[in-house]
């Protein structure tokens, strides 16, 4: 049974049509509207300052350096707001950031092009205390099994090296490269070069899973306030 409680919750979104078109699908679910703001780095602060109960976001792969401030973000409010029920919504749900976000603690994860019923679905969820992962049909990857060279390849083509250069640093055939870095992209669930690049920052930042965050940089908020 639904709780009568009227949750708060806040939005965190740079995309200002999907915080106009969340708020009407929230107000349905008995859910106290607080505040919204574009960036993570603004969140943090005004998430010390104004709890919620139910945090949602957006993440855009398009903008890969806020994609990552986004999950440091998220990685944050785990360790200091643990009671937070949080909602990630992802633009283009590549199976890497899904498998990221489960490993982050994110129990809820909607692809921006899924039904309205399935979004109703997991707000439902979270009122009711549910865990979601179970019934998720978002594909994770298979990262883990990732070899040593097939990370290599992955690494060099983030960096923008074509097979052929990385066959020649490397000492290995162009073949290899070529067959690693297909497995490579398959395991991790990329379709294709944009992707990559769109997860390079997310890649190549070693200490996400592991140590605390710092936000880095000047808050500049750019927030509204509701009653």
């Amino acid at each position: 049974m639904i709780s009568q409680k009227r949750y708060r919750v806040a939005v965190v979104s740079p995309c200002r049509f999907f915080q106009a078109g969340i708020w009407p699908l929230l107000n349905t679910h008995s859910l106290s509207r607080v505040w919204h703001c574009q960036k993570a780095a603004e969140a943090q602060w005004y998430l010390d300052e104004q709890p919620v109960d139910v945090l949602v976001m957006s993440l855009h792969v398009g903008q890969p350096a806020d994609l990552l401030s986004a999950l440091r973000f998220i990685q944050q409010v785990r360790i200091s707001f643990p009671g937070v029920a949080l909602m990630a919504i992802l633009d283009d749900p590549i199976p890497y950031l899904v498998t990221r976000l489960r490993r982050l603690g994110v129990r809820h994860i909607v692809d921006l092009g899924q039904p309205l019923v399935l979004w109703h679905t997991h707000l439902r969820q979270i009122l009711l205390g549910e865990d979601s992962r179970a019934g998720c049909t978002l594909p994770g990857c298979d990262e883990e099994t990732l070899s040593i060279g097939e990370r290599q390849v992955v690494e060099y083509l983030i960096q923008g090296m074509t097979p052929a250069e990385i066959a020649a640093l490397t000492r290995r055939s162009i073949k290899t490269i070529s067959t690693q870095k297909g497995i490579a992209m398959h395991k991790l669930g990329i379709r294709h070069y944009a992707q990559l690049i769109a997860i390079q920052r997310v890649f190549t930042d070693s200490w996400l899973p592991h140590d605390g965050v710092q936000m880095v940089g000047e808050l500049t908020p750019s927030l509204w306030y509701y009653c």
